[in-house]
């Protein structure tokens, strides 16, 4: 199947961005394993402060980058891989400078120039807020309705705002590791104007729940093809809403809170690759159609 006539036909990701699609593959792969392994090594070498909680955002970056790679390569005519690949990216900016910034704080090599990197940990709620789009888009790649294309909307732009937000606001005193130095923006009044905004990050975080129980009700409602395609996501869906306020508590073992990373990715890619390989053969029409 040739994915730049796919696009074509969805009109679901632009043709400029379909054509490019190999080589952001490779980019995105090539960053995805050389920032996981910076990040696996400094958590063995070094053991940053857990407020940057580097083992996590380096599991988040392999489950996203990952599989994005995959669907940049293969279907880059949907939405899913560009939106795994910016959720990649979040985890490779707080993986590769907000960890090393922490660890030269403990170390006594602080500055303000290092707090503003340690402050891009403010970003690492990201790709769980972009998981919701991805329910809100499956299968097709677009949001479905008005009500689906306004949580479409709120979320993208929800996101854009309060990364500007949480990185102006991480200041400080959000870390007890940096001592006394502080921004220049520190010293104004934006922080404090800035701090009341902060709830957005969990109304964000809500919304992409209210997308994850939306996709097992289309799941349930749904037959034959698209019920097939839906249940991966409906599944992993169902199983992170279940998960969350375990994992929000602190109270499930670490290695499982990582397992958990990978559920929504891969559920992703198995159905959307599935329906390319019966594409292929003739039996199927294309996942985006």
């Amino acid at each position: 199947m040739d994915s730049a006539g796919d696009a074509g036909h969805s009109g679901l990701v632009g043709s400029a961005l379909v054509r490019r699609a190999e080589t952001a593959a490779f980019a995105v792969l090539v960053v995805t394993i050389a920032g996981a392994a910076f990040g696996l090594a400094l958590q063995i070498r070094q053991h940053p402060p857990a407020e940057v909680q580097l083992l996590n955002n380096t599991f988040q970056l392999l489950a996203s980058g990952l599989v994005a790679a995959v669907l940049l390569a293969r279907r880059p005519d949907l939405s899913f891989g560009w939106i795994m690949a910016a959720a990649a990216l979040t985890m490779v900016v707080a993986v590769t400078l907000a960890a090393p910034a922490a660890v030269a704080f403990t170390q006594g090599h602080g500055s303000s120039l290092k707090l503003w990197a340690v402050s891009l940990s403010g970003i690492q709620w990201v790709p769980a807020v972009l998981n919701g789009v991805i329910y809100n888009r499956f299968p097709s790649g677009r949001p479905v309705g008005r009500l689906g294309t306004l949580l479409d909307r709120l979320l993208l732009w929800g996101t854009g705002v309060m990364v500007v937000v949480g990185i102006l606001t991480n200041g400080p005193d959000q870390f007890d590791f940096v001592g006394s130095t502080k921004r220049i923006v520190d010293q104004t009044l934006i922080p404090r104007l800035l701090e009341p905004a902060v709830i957005g990050v969990p109304g964000l975080i809500l919304l992409g729940g209210i997308a994850g129980v939306s996709v097992i009700v289309r799941c349930f409602r749904s037959s034959g093809l698209e019920r097939k395609q839906l249940l991966w996501v409906a599944a992993a869906a169902a199983i992170n809403l279940v998960a969350f306020p375990f994992a929000a508590a602190d109270v499930i073992p670490v290695w499982l809170g990582n397992a958990l990373l990978f559920i929504l990715p891969l559920s992703v890619l198995v159905p959307v690759m599935e329906i390319r390989i019966l594409n292929q053969a003739g039996r199927l029409s294309p996942v985006a159609s």
